[in-house]
């Protein structure tokens, strides 16, 4: 019986050892754990807060167009006529003038208005659905897509709707409704 007692001892030692292991993990909190692998920006626990990189967004125009650009993409809104060979008719997708642009304040959509030819007394509503990379035209309740030039005027609310001379979108989701 040499050893015995102490083999005894070490087993029984390494069931209460394996016992308190499995109750710690079959009664611990599982979501914390799963969180930490599974949320991308959150509060995992009221100590420990998890955050991501800000996208940057940058609307400019250059000789060549309006674009938009975040994080490794760039997106051509609306090419520069210059660049247009052919005749002087309006082209959608390219402009001579843009009358004013705008990134919406949760930056999921951009308004612009181009004016398509140097000779045209109007603009061409347009917004750029950023996430579904969709460029959608603004008409007018009477179903026009045009603005003067001389009265435009339009601005995106603290809310997220679009605001044209007088008329308000009828859609958060939708701007160009």
């Amino acid at each position: 019986m040499d050893g015995s007692k102490h083999e005894r001892a070490a087993i029984i030692g390494l069931s209460y050892f394996i016992g308190f292991l499995t109750a710690f993990l079959a009664f611990s909190d599982k979501e914390e754990v799963i969180n930490v692998y599974t949320q991308t920006a959150a509060v995992v626990d009221s100590e420990q807060v998890v955050e991501l990189e800000e996208v940057k967004y940058d609307l400019y125009e250059n000789e060549l167009g309006l674009f938009l650009t975040f994080g490794d993409e760039q997106h051509l809104l609306s090419a520069n006529r210059s660049h247009l060979t052919e005749g002087k008719e309006e082209v959608l997708g390219y402009h001579s003038q843009i009358i004013a642009a705008g990134l919406s304040p949760f930056s999921e959509f951009v308004y612009f208005c181009a004016q398509l030819t140097s000779d045209s007394e109007d603009c061409t509503a347009f917004v750029y659905d950023i996430a579904n990379k969709t460029l959608n035209t603004v008409k007018q309740p009477t179903g026009e897509p045009f603005v003067a030039v001389a009265s435009h005027k339009a601005f995106w609310q603290s809310d997220g709707s679009l605001v044209v001379n007088d008329f308000s979108s009828a859609s958060f989701e939708q701007p160009w409704r």
